[in-house]
């Protein structure tokens, strides 16, 4: 079994290569990360049964045969490999992946030692800060300072840890080469990838086709500013992108304000 999770920041295009992960015959690759949702440990059986109940409903709504972990396991059960088990019978896989965007540094590195692959999506600053302002946030100023957080937090790209437990992947190389970039990912996860016509997203895996999303249009740079629907020049994207790239974008003092008391709630007031 091979466990990989494909990462990077909004807009870079995680979605389109997770689908095409998805899409492989012994492979998927889930929108729904464990970790985030899946306590360690149940403080009660009560606790235990209604984090299972509500699994359960999960999957009803979606569709699909549920879990019934409560049928099978108790509060002191691995939960989470009992997790993978039922999903890789559901849609009869052996390898795991998961898609989470904006993941830290800290956060790679623990999933590293649990036995993870990282798969790293890397895309133009400024095609990524386009996107993000016209799709997440308009606002500029805190667009840039997000995405510029999250670049320095990975340290643009190159991540404290072993060069065989991650991989980075370019997104526009993703679009134009597919078949050169899928035999590099089939030797970095040991799985072998191939380029499919359908594309299948998260738990829709060989149920509906999945094209919705502007991650899988092949679009220039150009193309995507001219198009872009905010108030922005871009000349001012293309000049934010570029202090973003070199680490030197700095924030209103509005913004930072905000993020102090946001961070002050947080820590002492929650």
């Amino acid at each position: 079994m091979i466990k990989f999770i494909v990462t990077g920041s909004m807009r870079s295009g995680t979605t389109y290569l997770a689908s095409l992960l998805n899409s492989q015959q012994n492979t998927f690759c889930l929108e729904q990360a464990p970790w985030r949702t899946f306590p360690k440990i149940f403080k009660n059986k009560e606790e235990f049964l209604c984090f299972s109940n509500n699994l359960d409903a999960d999957f009803t709504y979606l569709g699909l045969p549920s879990p019934k972990i409560s049928k099978i396991a108790s509060e002191s059960d691995n939960i989470i490999e009992l997790y993978f088990d039922h999903l890789k019978s559901l849609f009869n896989c052996e390898n795991i992946g998961f898609k989470r965007t904006m993941m830290a540094q800290n956060e790679i590195s623990k999933m590293v030692r649990k036995g993870y692959k990282i798969i790293l999506m890397k895309r133009d600053i400024t095609e990524i800060l386009a996107s993000w302002i016209n799709r997440i946030n308009p606002n500029l100023d805190q667009s840039a300072y997000e995405l510029q957080s999250f670049l320095k937090g990975i340290n643009y790209y190159d991540l404290s840890l072993p060069k065989s437990s991650y991989k980075v992947v370019e997104f526009n190389d993703l679009l134009c080469s597919p078949d050169e970039v899928l035999d590099e990912l089939s030797g970095f996860l040991n799985i072998k990838l191939k380029k499919v016509d359908i594309l299948y997203h998260s738990f829709n895996k060989n149920r509906f086709p999945y094209r919705n999303n502007t991650s899988f249009q092949n679009s220039l740079p150009a193309s995507m500013l001219s198009s872009l629907d905010s108030k922005y020049s871009n000349a001012q994207i293309l000049a934010c992108a570029d202090l973003v790239r070199k680490g030197n974008y700095y924030p209103s003092i509005k913004l930072l304000a905000k993020n102090f008391m946001v961070n002050f709630y947080r820590k002492f007031l929650k």
